[in-house]
């Protein structure tokens, strides 16, 4: 880097820290420990800050949006990593946990019938609430935070603005204000647009983001240790088809020993090819050994004494090169701190590797549901309270209405038998709980999946009363099974388990 880009550096560093800083912490003004924001080639001097408020200032934060963006548009292996940390992730589903039982089973109507329609939950109108936490999810990878503001629709229910991590800019330090003790009393929110950013205290947004540092403001991409190798993977690929490209636009090469020294091959194959099949009068007979071109269509001619055709044989890319290539994408793998057979070659593991990265895998899990539960958090008690402040939902008789516990997706296995006989084995021996590995295989509770299993069973004995048959021949058993004996009498029309997951829920709940 030249002296005056340099001092440019420097000096657009000093002009970003408008929000004077806490004593002891001041601005470095040369970093040069964050790669994946270098221009140079990583071989120069290394000045990492001491402080975390100093390792990513606005132009550091700015070029690895812009790079971590490029690559997830146009790189496959940066694209498939941040999918796959989404899905591992998932999505969270609320589950109240108060002691006012029915009100619980209310709140989570209200919830899902806000949450589950686009036109309620986004100010913008496009996404839900499964649909927004994956944009968050994405966002927060890709970019390091992202920004979520609680609104007001117009029925008084609840609604939410989100701001992509450029926009949260134009004042403080990296678009945030911070008192003496670092903390957080306001964001700037850009609209982008020209007009002036819009000053938002602190606790009216949320700064979503993973792996918070409680001494850092901004969040920062989280493919920051991939970025480097991914651009290096995908210029050695370019170059390498480049190559194999040229290699196939050339069909033959003319090759010439020393019996051809001063004959021009160009004068006799032009002589040759005029003379169609059996060539022309003053071309040398009986001179070289017949041969067809591809460019020549079906026209043969004879090569001169000394010269021979070749094809070409390009052995592009070399098992070194691809190799290399096989090391690269590891890299990049351990630079979103996943193994790579999770996330590029699960077919390559065998049964035992498989169950110990799953069991990794639930970890990670564990640690991103950690962060995200902040945010779901701020998302439940909105929704919920502006549904009783607008009349569609009762007040909770418990104080606690905002003990609420959220469950991850369902768990991947290999097995589901052996977990399940494992884990019933435990629950038996008083060393699982049942409520959380129900939870986890499912989202619904013990006592949930009870009900339905009996509202199930009361609806097969109506059946087969009505249609004079057993229940034995309408449970579905393994085959070779002996059918059950058939179940007391019953009367009345057929029952159907409740919809837990309603499309469609009346916004008003009767008040008792």
């Amino acid at each position: 880097m030249s002296k005056k880009r340099y001092k440019n550096r420097r000096a657009a560093r000093a002009s970003m820290a408008a929000a004077p800083a806490p004593a002891g912490h001041e601005v470095s003004m040369a970093n040069w420990g964050i790669d994946a924001a270098r221009y140079d080639e990583a071989w120069g001097p290394v000045a990492y800050p001491l402080h975390s408020r100093d390792e990513w200032d606005q132009m550091d934060l700015t070029t690895a949006w812009q790079r971590a963006r490029q690559l997830y548009v146009n790189s496959a292996p940066i694209r498939s990593a941040v999918e796959q940390m989404v899905r591992y992730t998932g999505v969270l589903s609320p589950l109240p946990m108060t002691t006012d039982a029915e009100w619980n089973k209310e709140a989570l109507a209200a919830w899902r019938a806000r949450t589950k329609n686009p036109h309620l939950f986004d100010v913008a109108g496009r996404v839900n609430y499964q649909q927004a936490i994956r944009f968050c999810e994405r966002a927060a990878i890709v970019d390091g935070d992202v920004c979520v503001v609680p609104c007001w629709a117009a029925d008084g229910g609840a609604s939410f603005a989100f701001y992509r991590a450029p926009q949260v800019s134009g004042g403080g330090f990296c678009g945030v204000e911070l008192n003496k003790n670092l903390r957080a009393t306001a964001y700037y929110l850009d609209p982008m647009d020209g007009s002036k950013p819009t000053r938002l205290e602190a606790w009216k947004a949320i700064l979503y983001q993973h792996s918070p540092d409680p001494t850092r403001p901004r969040g920062y991409s989280m493919l920051a240790a991939a970025l480097r190798n991914a651009h290096d993977l995908g210029i050695i690929v370019g170059y390498a088809k480049g190559g194999v490209k040229l290699a196939s636009t050339i069909g033959l090469v003319a090759t010439k020993t020393e019996k051809a020294q001063g004959l021009d091959i160009g004068a006799n194959m032009g002589r040759a090819t005029r003379g169609g099949r059996g060539g022309s009068a003053d071309a040398p007979q009986g001179s070289g050994v017949p041969a067809c071109l591809p460019s020549m269509g079906q026209n043969v001619l004879e090569m001169p004494v000394g010269w021979d055709m070749k094809a070409i044989s390009d052995t592009r890319p070399s098992q070194q090169l691809q190799s290399f290539w096989d090391f690269l994408l590891r890299c990049i793998a351990h630079g979103v701190a996943l193994d790579p057979e999770m996330l590029y070659t699960t077919n390559s593991l065998a049964s035992g590797g498989v169950r110990f990265s799953l069991e990794k895998l639930r970890r990670y899990q564990a640690v991103m549901a950690e962060d995200q539960e902040v945010l779901d958090n701020r998302f439940w008690r909105h929704v919920i309270s502006c549904e009783i402040r607008a009349g569609r939902l009762r007040p909770c008789k418990d104080p606690a209405w905002m003990n609420v516990r959220w469950v991850q997706e369902p768990d991947m296995t290999i097995d589901q038998a052996r977990v399940a006989q494992s884990q019933i084995n435990l629950v038996d021996s008083g060393m699982a709980d049942l409520e959380d590995y129900c939870l986890r295989t499912t989202g619904r509770t013990p006592l949930q999946l009870a009900e339905r299993k009996a509202l199930y069973l009361r609806g097969l004995q109506k059946l087969a009363d009505e249609y004079g048959v057993t229940v034995a021949d309408l449970r579905p058993r393994q085959v070779g099974a002996v059918p059950l004996p058939a179940s007391g009498a019953g009367a009345g029309g057929l029952d159907t388990p409740p919809d837990d997951d309603p499309e469609d829920v009346p916004q008003t709940i009767k008040r008792n």
